[in-house]
């Protein structure tokens, strides 16, 4: 008799490898397949609290009950066989999982364009409109993508004709500093306004810190959570911590992605202007010396 198909499984486990591969496709341009992330994602499915898992297995049950519903993204065809494609680059990846991450920047910034001004009002209206600038200082980064070490957050909400409106701000408790990472975090806190490195007073529990954040940013709980906004050049480490908020608290939210503040830029110009500006130049503008700190600024 001949063996029975294996059918593809699709439960908590398969989501959160599913998100883990969409973040190395994101950050490195490269496609892992799904088996050869199960040794990687299992050790960290583990550690996930039970809370944190039930996210990832709610997921799953909502795919299940979705109209016809094939193999996920990534988990291949019935036969469990990959491409015709068998070649490989230097570093033993399939040149076929091989993803250009300047196509995928490109349909991202096109996608959150599109959902960042499908409800402006027309005209100056525009300028009432409320914008929430989200930063985060980290003591290090760390190697072999295992993240930063968050230990400050701060936000603004900010409308054009008035400024910055309000502020939150807390610091944080990081995660145990990594062996042989200590002189690093030590000369990064020296480097920028002095934070502790370990037992810091005036740290926020991290359950407190997100819930805090949240009800900031969306005061009134829309079902929709507004959109936050950071530097380019900063995007990957705010959705990281981001990310790393929520999985330390335990909690499920929407506060996941941040859009790139260049991009808020260029269709705020074109929304009054009708003129376009280069992406260099708008970088230009935000690293400006004239924006940086100074003592005794008010706003």
């Amino acid at each position: 008799m001949a063996p029975k198909k294996k059918k593809n499984v699709t439960n908590g486990f398969t989501m959160y490898m599913l998100e883990m591969q969409r973040e190395i496709s994101e950050q490195e341009g490269r496609r892992v397949p799904i088996p050869q992330l199960v040794e990687v994602a299992n050790p960290q499915w583990k550690a996930l609290s039970a809370d944190q898992k039930a996210h990832y297995n709610n997921e799953a049950k909502r795919h299940k009950k979705g109209p016809k519903n094939g193999p996920l993204e990534g988990q291949g065809n019935k036969q469990g066989a990959r491409s015709t494609d068998h070649r490989m680059d230097t570093t033993r990846n399939y040149i076929s999982d091989r993803v250009s991450v300047a196509d995928q920047l490109r349909e991202r910034r096109e996608n959150e364009k599109k959902l960042l001004t499908q409800n402006w009002p027309d005209g100056k209206g525009v300028c009432d409109r409320k914008f929430y600038f989200i930063a985060f200082q980290t003591l290090c980064k760390l190697p072999n993508d295992m993240g930063y070490l968050p230990c400050e957050v701060a936000c603004a909400e900010y409308t054009l004709r008035n400024g910055i409106k309000r502020v939150y701000h807390r610091f944080l408790r990081p995660d145990p500093i990594p062996i042989g990472y200590r002189y690093t975090c030590k000369s990064n806190s020296e480097n920028t306004p002095p934070i502790p490195i370990e037992g810091h007073e005036d740290a926020t529990g991290i359950i407190r810190s997100l819930r805090e954040l949240v009800a900031f940013i969306n005061p009134d709980n829309h079902r929709v959570t507004p959109a936050v906004f950071c530097e380019s050049a900063q995007r990957g480490m705010v959705e990281w911590s981001l990310k790393w908020l929520s999985e330390r608290a335990g909690i499920s939210n929407s506060l996941r992605k941040a859009i790139e503040v260049e991009l808020l830029m260029t269709q705020l110009y074109a929304h009054v202007e009708e003129v376009s500006h280069s992406w260099s130049m708008l970088s230009g503008m935000l690293g400006d010396s004239k924006w940086d700190h100074m003592n005794d600024t008010r706003y």
